[in-house]
């Protein structure tokens, strides 16, 4: 996967919300729409790292 393809899609996630979610609730939305499971840890660090 390309970097900035997860970074991506966890701002498409959290747009279309149009409140804050937590960590969990933006890793069952990628999930949903994903062949591969991401690990909670995964999307954690994403969102750590978009927030800093």
């Amino acid at each position: 996967m390309a970097r900035g393809t997860l970074e991506s899609d966890v701002m498409d996630v959290l747009w279309r919300a149009k409140r804050p979610l937590p960590v969990r609730a933006v890793l069952d939305a990628l999930n949903s729409t994903r062949p591969e499971q991401l690990a909670y840890t995964t999307v954690m660090t994403v969102l750590s790292r978009l927030a800093d």
